[in-house]
Formats: structure tokens, C-alpha cells, sequence
């Protein structure tokens, strides 16, 4: 089963779909390769889309005492537990140097990085949300500039396919979480 937005921002389920394989024309020279269509991204239960969110709601999510919303509760309301939308907010503060990548988006624009304060605090949090405000940023100057094509999934999604279309570059969830024993799997909401 496969997880993704919907178009009213709730998390659907749906079978997953028969991928088509590829095959290089010349015989023997380079392996079968599985083709994804866009948004769909590489041994991943939920596309790209239910990670972007859950973790700008991690990031910029308050409750009604602005305080920080808890993992569990981002959890339960995407479909998954706490525990993975810690490791996709650490995933998403780790794709690439975040610094780095907002001096260059200054560098292509002068105007540099309104959307992007730095934070204050450089918890996991802030720096997911950093990421994401960084990459809406170098979203933007490559839509702009014509490079990337404009969509409506989020400036994440469209960046991680645009890389892995054009370069075959995967970005796996690193330090994956250890497998539930059996009774915790069977007991685990939303099968852990």
C-alpha cells in the first residue's frame, strides 16, 4: 500500500501500482531500471508529498499553547508513527549543506533569502524547516530561470525527481529505525 496526499491535504491510501521496467536497447551493457512516475519516489511506502508536510508541520507546527507540536500527534495525523516523522524531519535537516545552498541561491540572486531566516534555535526542527524554506527559495530561482518546470507538488518533491530523472541521485532515509519485534508490529498503530 501506498500513502500520499490527497487533493484536500489528507493522507490516502492506495494500492500500490504496477511500475513499468526499462531496458537498455544495447543488449548486456546496463541493467533493467524501474521507471517512477513523478512524486513517486524509490522504496518508499509514503511519497515524498506526506514526508514534505509532515515535517514543515514538525517544523512550524504549534498547538494552542505554541508549543511545538509532539512526533505522535504529527504522526496520527499522516498516517504514521511518531518515530517517522522524527527520522524525516533528521533526514530532511541532512540532505545537503543548508548554508552552503542558500549562499548560492544569494549568489544567483542578490535579492538573497527573504523566505529563509535563519533560526534562532538549531534543533532538528528548525533546521528541517530551514531546509524547506531553502529549498522553496532554490525552487523558485530555478523555475524562474526555467530549469526546473513549475508544479504543484512541494519544491522538495520536484527537486529530489528533477535529480534523480536527470542524475539517477537518490537521497534514501538514512539510520533506518530497527524492525518491530513481531508483538509490537501486530500492536503498533498504523503498522509501526
Amino acid at each position: 500500500m501506498r500513502k500520499h496526499l490527497g487533493p484536500a491535504g489528507r493522507v490516502e491510501t492506495e494500492p500500490e501500482e504496477r511500475l513499468h521496467k526499462a531496458r537498455c536497447s544495447r543488449k548486456g551493457d546496463c541493467p533493467d531500471w524501474t521507471v517512477y512516475p513523478p512524486g513517486r519516489y524509490p522504496s518508499r511506502r509514503f511519497d515524498l508529498d506526506v514526508v514534505a508536510d509532515a515535517v514543515a508541520t514538525s517544523a512550524f507546527g504549534r498547538d494552542s499553547e505554541d508549543r511545538p507540536l509532539s512526533f505522535q500527534a504529527i504522526g496520527r495525523d499522516h498516517a504514521c508513527s511518531g518515530r517517522s516523522v522524527s527520522r524525516w524531519t533528521q533526514w530532511i535537516s541532512g540532505l545537503t549543506d543548508v548554508e552552503a545552498l542558500a549562499r548560492e541561491c544569494m549568489r544567483v540572486d542578490p535579492d538573497g533569502m527573504p523566505a529563509a531566516p535563519r533560526p534562532d534555535t538549531m534543533d532538528s526542527r528548525a533546521e528541517a524547516g530551514r531546509a524547506l524554506a531553502v529549498f522553496d527559495r532554490l525552487a523558485c530561482l530555478l523555475e524562474t530561470r526555467e530549469v526546473l518546470p513549475r508544479g504543484s507538488q512541494p519544491s522538495l518533491v520536484r527537486i529530489l525527481d528533477d535529480q534523480r530523472l536527470r542524475y539517477g541521485a537518490r537521497f534514501p532515509v538514512r539510520n533506518r529505525s530497527p524492525p518491530l519485534s513481531k508483538g509490537a508490529a501486530d500492536t503498533a498503530p498504523h503498522g509501526g
